[in-house]
């Protein structure tokens, strides 16, 4: 993997100043995999990858303990033309495409911010297409948007998954906007609780038919699996989240789970509960 690294490292009278700059331009992804712990060494030799890579990690700022100020810490990564092939099976990924630029200010985790802007793949006709966006880790704003037709066993074969095998024609839906937030409320004189404020808005829509889930530990499978799954929140309170889950299917021998599941508005469940 070809590495470029610059930077400066400064004294100064109450802390340090720094500016390290790591990039790889124009790598290839095997290239890239070949970083990987050793732990993976054993998947890099059976899986072909490739694909044009630009990668680039920066640590920038000043470190001041007594001040509270931290450097900050940054990682883009671009992936263009990128394929997956694992043991040469006949469906491989294809057509990966990567942006993800990430960074921590500070090195608060209150600053986090997360833009994977596209990542998208090809398994023959099937596809997997997305857009997320996080900022904050504590009270995260998300924007997502998530469309995938794939069937699972080739995604499986492709990526050469280990500890365990699936099949099946997987579907989603999803689209989310909003903020995640908790808030404190007194129940007594010194009890207090933190309850969910507000959630993202959210539509989801999933089904998987003719599925099945193997743990490859395990001497039996999970087999028949389907089920169709449409979720919604249109104003960010938890309580008034719509789910049903329909046509919901699965064996494992002679046990077998069949029903379906309708919750219209959460608030009246939390008022039968209690």
């Amino acid at each position: 993997l070809p590495v470029t690294f610059t930077g400066y490292f400064e004294f100064l009278a109450n802390g340090y100043n720094m500016n390290f700059d790591l990039s790889s331009r124009k790598s290839d992804l095997s290239d890239v995999l070949s970083a990987l712990p050793p732990e993976y060494s054993g998947w890099l030799e059976q899986t072909e990858t490739g694909g044009n890579t630009d990668i680039e990690a920066y640590l920038k700022g000043k470190y001041i303990a007594r001040e509270n100020i931290m450097p900050t810490l940054g990682f883009n990564m671009q992936i263009r033309d990128g394929y997956v092939n694992h043991q040469k099976v006949p469906s491989p990924v294809k057509n990966l495409f990567l942006n993800l630029d990430a960074k921590l200010a500070s090195l608060n985790t209150d600053s986090l911010y997360v833009n994977i802007d596209s990542i998208f793949f090809n398994i023959d006709k099937d596809y997997f297409s997305s857009v997320i966006k996080l900022n904050n880790l504590h009270r995260p704003t998300i924007h997502a948007k998530v469309n995938a037709d794939m069937d699972l066993e080739k995604w499986d074969k492709a990526f050469g998954i280990q500890p365990f095998a699936v099949k099946g024609q997987y579907i989603m839906h999803l689209t989310a906007d909003g903020s995640y937030t908790t808030g404190i409320i007194k129940k007594g004189v010194r009890q207090v609780d933190t309850v969910i404020t507000s959630i993202p808005a959210f539509n989801l829509e999933s089904s998987i038919s003719n599925g099945s889930f193997k743990m490859t530990s395990l001497p039996q499978a999970i087999n028949n699996i389907s089920f169709r799954m449409n979720a919604s929140n249109k104003d960010g309170n938890y309580k008034h989240t719509d789910i049903a889950v329909e046509q919901l299917n699965a064996n494992v021998l002679n046990d077998y789970v069949k029903g379906f599941i309708k919750i219209n508005d959460l608030s009246a469940v939390e008022a039968e509960l209690k």
